[in-house]
């Protein structure tokens, strides 16, 4: 754009000399020293900054509050991973960088928010502990983030000199680093404001032909003075903190590459410091480890716990004997929940006596999935439950079935009343009927909720005569059962079949009774007489179109002999098509 049509949009009275100016040093610029073009340059830079930040002033987004901008700055960085079971605050304050290079009112601000630069991380190799960042964040408390095998010694500095500030600390894949010098050199600062510690030390499992150094058992932690801390996660540290912690309430310790060298008698002792507990999470145990120093420690009180849970126990022995060691050594408050995973559904065999107070659950949910079977106990009016999760895999029937009527026989007594059966597979891969209801003798209220489940479920529950002496003796399973609850859809198909395991039922002095049962006509019992050898059941697969194939009767069941009346009088075929289809099926 020319000068002359530039001094038209300006009404500057000093214009004319700032334009004449230009001119003549444009014109004499061939004529100038160096010097003399340098000072000239020097002063058009100056010029053009001041113009450059009044710009800047007058934008929109610079005339926000600096309350909003910093908001929106708090944005930019990114969050770090956490490793840990609980989401860690930690930025990418590197991120940070750009925003001061801006203008400097960007600058200003974002450099007077001391929250923004509470982070020190050492992500990259080129992301060091800066003492930089450290003087922005002010009186801020620090958040300590480290991914990387080997920490720089800027880091090692800042821990020595600024530990008393830092209020979370979080290092990972610490693969270089053995555990006696992460002990030495990174956990032992003093921290009296420290409230979360979480720890990947990733040390290899040590093979038994190399010489190696043992690791301690327990070691103190930032020279016992940890006063505030709540959270505290070791995964793969070969040992115990040796401290006594006043105020933690969450504990995980989780081992997969790691050995271990302590024992149950250190872990309860680590309890018995802790008495604030009330999240333990115990993962990757070995399955020997009850195999280990006999245990002298008495059961451990821990009266805030909430949750236990164990699980993804390494080895090939069954990890039962070890699951029962650490509960039975555990007083666990009544609202307290217990949740084992991970355990092999094959390696579960004798006894399963887990739960502390089997007399008090009643309630039982199982969930039979493709790759996990899943049974919970709980009681009514309490968050407290008790949970075991199997891995199904490579796992046969018989097996399967062992583990439910194990666990259900020694951790639920008859105080049991209510069970809940979810499956994603047919009854025929994991458990037979009449086997569980076996199981379940005091039983009240039973709940199925796939429609696949019903027909053997209710064939299972049809009572047998006197002579069915090859269910032994089994006539009527379940005795207690008041509800039974199917889906709705379960209902409407097998109307006919539901119908008639109610009324048996009903007579032999077992009322029960099933919601959403249609009101529609149905065949009486009073109708399977001995007449019906007459009868001409109908096969539905067999059926096309509405129309009804008939077909010669099948001899009827010994225990519908026993119920039947001798005069009972005839009912057509179509009647009895759907109970033709489902006694004569295969399940």
């Amino acid at each position: 754009m020319a000068l002359e049509s530039v001094a038209a949009l300006i009404s500057w009275q000093g214009w004319h000399v700032l334009q004449d100016a230009v001119n003549e040093a444009s014109r004499r610029r061939f004529c100038m020293s160096v010097d003399e073009l340098d000072a000239v340059q020097q002063v058009l830079r100056i010029g053009l900054a001041h113009l450059n930040e009044a710009t800047n002033a007058s934008r929109d987004v610079n005339k926000l509050p600096p309350e909003i901008l910093t908001y929106i700055f708090s944005l930019v960085p990114r969050d770090l991973p956490s490793h840990g079971m609980a989401q860690l605050g930690a930025k990418q304050t590197y991120d940070l960088v750009p925003l001061t290079h801006v203008c400097r009112r960007w600058r200003v601000i974002a450099l007077s928010a001391s929250p923004l630069w509470s982070t020190v991380c050492e992500t990259m190799p080129s992301h060091v502990a800066s003492h930089a960042f450290r003087a922005r964040a002010g009186l801020v408390p620090l958040t300590v983030y480290v991914d990387r095998p080997y920490p720089s010694a800027a880091l090692r500095t800042l821990l020595a000199t600024e530990g008393k500030d830092i209020a979370e600390l979080e290092l990972h894949d610490l693969q270089e680093l053995p555990p006696v010098q992460l002990a030495s050199e990174l956990l032992s600062f003093s921290a009296p404001s420290l409230e979360r510690i979480v720890v990947h030390s990733r040390t290899a499992r040590v093979i038994h032909e190399q010489p190696s150094v043992e690791a301690p058992e327990a070691i103190e932690l930032c020279r016992g003075d940890t006063p505030r801390l709540k959270h505290l996660e070791f995964h793969d540290v070969p040992f115990l903190p040796a401290n006594h912690f006043t105020a933690l309430m969450d504990l995980s310790l989780s081992y997969y590459d790691s050995p271990i060298a302590w024992a149950l008698d250190d872990l309860l002792g680590l309890l018995s410091r802790s008495p604030m507990l009330q999240k333990i999470r115990l993962n990757g145990l070995p399955c020997d480890f009850h195999l280990r120093r006999p245990t002298a420690t008495s059961p451990v009180a821990l009266p805030y716990l909430k949750s236990l849970e164990i699980g993804e126990f390494l080895g090939y022995l069954s990890p039962i004997p070890t699951l029962r060691q650490i509960v039975s050594h555990i007083t666990l408050p009544s609202d307290a929940s217990v949740r084992i995973y991970g355990v092999e559904a094959c390696r579960v065999s004798g006894t399963v006596e887990l739960s502390p107070t089997p007399e008090e659950w009643s309630s039982l949910y199982i969930n039979m999935t493709f790759s996990t079977l899943t049974l919970v106990l709980s009681r009514p009016l309490s968050p407290a439950t008790f949970s075991l999760q199997l891995t199904t895999g490579g796992t046969s029937t018989a097996l399967l079935e062992q583990a439910v009527t194990g666990f259900i026989r020694d951790n639920a007594t008859p105080a049991l009343r209510t069970v809940t059966i979810s499956s994603q597979r047919g009854w025929s891969s994991w458990c037979d009927t009449r086997t569980l209801l076996a199981a379940l003798p005091g039983v009240e209220v039973l709940e199925v909720g796939e429609c696949y489940l019903v027909p053997p479920l209710l064939d299972a529950l049809r009572p047998l005569g006197a002579e069915a002496s090859r269910y032994d003796d089994h006539q009527l399973l379940c005795p207690s059962l008041r509800t039974l609850r199917l889906p709705p859809v379960a209902v409407s198909a097998t109307s006919e079949l539901l119908t008639y395991v109610l009324e048996s039922r009903a007579a032999f002095g077992s009322t029960l009774h099933c919601p959403d049962v249609p009101q529609s006509p149905s065949p009486s019992l009073s109708a399977y007489g001995k007449q019906s050898a007459t009868f001409a059941f109908v096969d539905v697969s067999q059926a096309s179109r509405m129309e009804t194939a008939r077909t010669s009767a099948p001899a009827p069941y010994a225990d519908e002999e026993v119920m039947a009346y001798p005069e009972a009088p005839t009912i057509p075929a179509e009647a009895l098509s759907h109970l033709g289809f489902y006694f004569m099926s295969d399940y």
